[in-house]
């Protein structure tokens, strides 16, 4: 017959010491987590004094809060029991009343007393709540490395029963620790990564759940060490945005160039920017159209933040010391947070909550995409706007109903805007800076070097072997153009491709509706059209020579290539150029895919304003005509949008859109204006009143209009 018995674990008074060894890791973690129980217990600022700690014997570390403190109670049953989760409690406590407090907890369940182990052997504690008697406890922490059971060490713990010789005053609240007889002697190193991350823990932005963490030494080891307004003013971009009925009202950016950048000037962007003003209605992309998005439910918001380029390049262009510090904050804080009534919204903004697919886009696009950890921003929502944003029982962000959805993707339109113009300013660092080799021009400025030292007979005296290096010389110059030529019509052919589906697949769509309707005559007519549209495709893939050849027969084989898609947006296509006699030197298949693609983006902008169009009674006109400018023959387009919403110089750049995404790769233009250099000629776009005036095109064309110039003689001449 057995006995039972029950038994408990009787742990020795050395088990706590060996805990707070095992749970804390080093002493910076140690005082980050009595830092993290002070924002835990709702303080707004947390004073950190550290002085002789390169010392053990004589240092002291000192941390005040102005936090909510705690009571005889809370210190018996929550401060002495490690484990507990009181945290969880006082959480769930507030999530169904109205609390003040409304940070989520950030430390590490009750490691922050270990902490104060870990850092040195005697604590001193202070803490007073609010309408209760301040409390007071001493430890001596050598005294648990004893062989004693824990219970057995006991532990005073004062109460104060009147006001008199208080640390804190009658009104006051908070908590006070003072550590000394040091474990360890810190070095600077210590302090200064301790620094960087005690400061990690300071919102960029000022709202009413502000944090203040402020570290004094009397070793001056924080001199040099980066601040939070030192490290705002070193964001290469600012924004700050505020939007007003479903559109952007309100619109700042400012590109604000580094102390050794002196070749690139500050830019600043406002809403009456044509960039902005032209495209004021918030959208997204819904299927095959472009939809407003309503703002019901979330109301206006304000976005302001800050855009950081922490490539070494661009770094040693600006006179920060701290490098590491600026890096280290902005890598904790980086990312979005949303604000309601100056009150945090978590967890929008903390490490790995993505909720706005940054870093997703910057995988695909990593140079130029802004990621969580290049940008401090934050949303502002007024609570009584945005009651349809409804937040989580666990307080971790909203749910992911119909309006927060209409509200992220209200942020993400007004993101891109900003990164669009991001990325033009750091092309110009790029460009100006960082010396990089512009390989189509260098190559055959190199060759003809080559070849004029060559010719040098000091250089090669025997002229057999000049004639032998320089014959090289010119293959080598001949293939590379042909490979170029070859690797453009191919980029061509691929863009025109997309075009050209969609004209056969309308093409086809109506093909059904004929036989549907059996209009023989109708059918024969557009089955011949569709034949002669799969020949055209075939054509643009064969190489065409430079011909002299009539400009308006050029155009005419173009239209066939979007004649349907103009009929099914509904645009009446103007052919002005009908008439004309006027004949131009062009290898007419580049031409062809050049006026696709300028054609291919007046229809989609058409698209994308559907709306504005209508509200101003705009007409939907594509203009093609032949313009004889002197020494110049000229085809242009134009149409009675709403223009070009960048300027020139940016939309001729590789990848440079402001379209949606996926809807353009920016290559367009560049594409365009790379045929007009191989052909010795310009691709102009008209942005100013008087430039239209002089062309006479009419005054309704006052959107989007390029020239394809060609010079009538040699460019040269």
């Amino acid at each position: 017959m057995s006995t039972k018995k029950q038994y408990s674990f009787k742990p020795k008074a050395r088990l706590i010491l060996q805990l707070g060894d095992r749970l804390i890791a080093n002493e910076k973690i140690a005082i980050s987590e009595i830092i993290k129980n002070s924002y835990d217990a709702d303080a707004r600022k947390v004073t950190v004094i550290m002085n002789d700690i390169n010392n053990k014997e004589k240092a002291e570390i000192i941390i005040l809060d102005n936090g909510k403190g705690m009571n005889l109670d809370i210190i018996e049953n929550v401060w002495m029991e490690p484990g507990t989760n009181y945290k969880e409690k006082i959480l769930k406590n507030n999530q169904n009343t109205n609390s003040t407090i409304t940070r989520l907890p950030i430390g590490e369940k009750g490691i922050g007393r270990f902490g104060v182990h870990k850092l040195g052997n005697k604590i001193e504690l202070i803490s007073k709540q609010k309408n209760e008697q301040e409390v007071k406890l001493f430890i001596d922490w050598t005294k648990f490395d004893s062989d004693k059971y824990l219970e057995d060490e006991k532990i005073e713990i004062i109460e104060k029963e009147s006001n008199d010789g208080c640390f804190f005053n009658q009104n006051e609240t908070g908590t006070y620790i003072r550590i000394s007889n040091l474990r360890k002697e810190w070095k600077k190193i210590d302090f200064r990564t301790f620094y960087r991350n005690a400061i990690s823990l300071v919102s960029p932005f000022s709202s009413k759940d502000d944090f203040i963490v402020e570290i004094k030494s009397n070793l001056n080891w924080e001199h040099g060490l980066i601040d939070l307004e030192t490290i705002k003013k070193y964001a290469l971009w600012y924004f700050k945005i505020s939007t007003k009925n479903g559109k952007i009202d309100k619109f700042t950016y400012e590109f604000r160039p580094y102390k050794y950048m002196e070749k690139i000037e500050k830019r600043i962007i406002t809403e009456s920017d044509s960039y902005i003003s032209n495209d004021d209605n918030i959208k997204r992309k819904v299927e095959k159209k472009y939809e407003e998005i309503d703002n019901n439910g979330f109301g206006n918001i304000e976005l302001e933040g800050y855009i950081f380029d922490f490539d070494k390049n661009t770094l040693d262009l600006s006179d920060i010391n701290d490098r590491k510090g600026i890096k280290d904050y902005v890598k904790d804080n980086g990312g979005i947070r949303v604000y309601r009534d100056g009150m945090r919204i978590y967890d929008y903004g903390e490490f790995g909550n993505d909720w706005l697919g940054l870093d997703q886009a910057r995988i695909n696009a990593p140079t130029s995409k802004i990621g969580n950890k290049q940008i401090l921003a934050s949303i502002s929502l007024n609570r009584k706007e945005s009651s349809g944003l409804e937040e989580k029982t666990n307080r971790e962000g909203f749910i992911e109903n119909e309006v927060f959805n209409n509200f992220r993707d209200s942020v993400i339109f007004i993101l891109n805007k900003v990164n669009f113009l991001k990325n033009v300013d750091k092309d110009k660092i790029k460009n100006i800076y960082r010396k990089e080799v512009d390989l189509e021009e260098s190559t055959i400025s190199i060759i003809k070097k080559v070849e004029k030292k060559i010719n040098n007979a000091q250089v090669v005296p025997l002229e057999d072997d000049r004639k032998q290096i320089l014959s090289s010389l010119n293959k080598i110059e001949e293939h590379y153009n042909d490979m170029k030529d070859t690797l453009l019509k191919s980029a061509g052919t691929g863009l025109a491709y997309s075009l050209i589906i969609h004209e056969i697949e309308k093409m086809v769509a109506e093909l059904k509706s004929r036989v549907a309707n059996t209009n023989i005559n109708e059918l024969k007519d557009l089955t011949n059209k569709l034949q002669l549209t799969l020949e055209g495709i075939t054509n643009l893939f064969i190489n065409s020579k430079l011909e002299t050849q009539f400009a308006k027969d050029i155009i005419a084989k173009s239209t066939k290539f979007f004649k349907y898609r103009v009929k099914t947006h509904n645009i009446e296509l103007i052919k002005k150029y009908e008439n004309s006699n006027l004949q131009i030197e062009c290898s007419d298949n580049f031409i062809i895919n050049a006026l696709m693609n300028l054609v291919d983006n007046s229809i989609y902008w058409f698209k994308y304003q559907e709306d504005r169009l209508k509200s101003e009674n705009k007409p939907r006109k594509i203009l093609i005509d032949v313009l004889d400018l002197e020494d110049k023959i000229a085809i242009v387009v134009a149409d009675t949008g709403f223009g070009f919403s960048i300027s020139p110089e940016t939309a001729i750049l590789p990848f440079k859109t402001t379209k949606f995404k996926n809807e353009g790769m920016g290559l367009g233009l560049y594409f365009v204006n790379e045929i007009m250099k191989m052909h010795n000629g310009n691709l102009r776009i008209i942005t100013t009143k008087h430039e239209q005036e002089k062309l006479n095109l009419g005054e309704e064309y006052n959107g989007a209009i390029v020239l394809l110039e060609f010079y009538k003689n040699k460019k040269d001449d």
